[in-house]
């Protein structure tokens, strides 16, 4: 195990905090440097088999931030990695490496206070080849099925200042990937498993929010469909599926009162439900068929200027996904 101040130059570090694994409670900056052990070292993998700090801040103007704990991570290529705090067991991280060796140090910022900080992280170095995530991709998941959670979703409020790829790998005959929110054991479905920016004062109903794939068109025989997640303060925050519908299709009947209005597939999700329709009631499964199969994260500084939140904080999402067999 290695504490504050240490240079770790094997593979497989775990970074715990001090007194491990007793709490810890002081103020400081503990930092870790991981040194590559060879230079065909392409990628780190970062496992929070434990991760309890201080979480974001809840004041309207910074609401989201880590402004007390963090762990922030520098000397990666690339885009750096978004700082985290609260909540994170389980969570895990890809993170691109120089070729040079560089090392990459973990910085965890504490600010004392009463809380029980408690970290145990695992650093695997990943050579050059098959096992490494496509570059970019932050977080990389090798199953037919699983879930993935935003980060501190078991906390308080989804984190601000995060902007992230989450990637699965598509496996032999499988064509489409379905996104829906999780579960519990009893196949209930979890409590704002999908909650990013609102899009109606808080109510009985959970109502989705969508941007198109192309905002402005008037498919033909339909009705113009217009953006709304990143419509105004409040609405910068939203998870984007490539080409979201009910079966994957780019453009889908509409079927309801009206009948046969045809849309186009939504990109952008944001709003209290998981849903294809701007507006709708309640979540729905959401399909895509474009490869890679992934999806971006975008949270913007805050909530919202004002917080408009009504006193209930936005969780994030925590999402199953499910890869459909090819047809014919």
């Amino acid at each position: 195990n290695q504490e504050c101040g240490t240079v770790a130059d094997t593979n497989n570090t775990y970074f715990v905090n001090p007194n491990f694994p007793e709490p810890f409670s002081a103020a400081g900056n503990c930092r870790l440097t991981v040194k590559m052990i060879n230079p065909n070292i392409c990628q780190l993998r970062v496992h929070f088999h434990e991760f309890l700090l201080t979480g974001p801040s809840l004041a309207a103007a910074s609401a989201g931030q880590c402004k007390a704990d963090r762990l922030m991570i520098s000397g990666t290529r690339g885009e750096p990695p978004p700082q985290i705090c609260g909540v994170n067991h389980g969570q895990h991280m890809y993170l691109d490496v120089n070729r040079d060796r560089a090392p990459v140090l973990f910085d965890i910022m504490t600010y004392g206070g009463q809380i029980k900080r408690k970290w145990k992280i695992e650093i695997s170095q990943i050579p050059c080849g098959e096992y490494v995530a496509p570059s970019g991709c932050l977080q990389y998941f090798t199953s037919l099925l699983g879930s993935v959670k935003s980060f501190n979703f078991d906390g308080s409020l989804h984190l601000a200042h995060q902007r992230y790829s989450i990637c699965v790998r598509m496996e032999p005959g499988f064509c489409t990937i379905e996104w829906s929110p999780a579960m519990d054991e009893n196949e209930n479905l979890i409590e704002h498993a999908f909650t990013i920016s609102d899009t109606q004062p808080r109510g009985e109903h959970l109502i989705a929010g969508t941007e198109f794939a192309d905002p402005r068109r008037r498919i033909p025989g339909g009705k113009p469909v217009w953006a709304t997640c990143t419509g105004g303060p409040g609405f910068a925050d939203y998870v984007s599926i490539p080409c979201g519908s009910p079966d994957g299709d780019r453009v889908f009947t509409l079927l309801g009162p009206t009948g046969g209005d045809q849309v186009s597939c939504a990109h952008k999700f944001c709003g209290q439900a998981l849903n294809h329709l701007n507006g709708a009631n309640g979540s729905v499964p959401v399909i895509s068929s474009v490869k890679p199969f992934q999806i971006e994260v975008h949270f913007d500084g805050s909530e919202s200027e004002d917080g408009g939140d009504g006193g209930m904080p936005n969780r994030g999402f925590h999402l199953r996904w499910t890869q459909k067999p090819c047809q014919g």
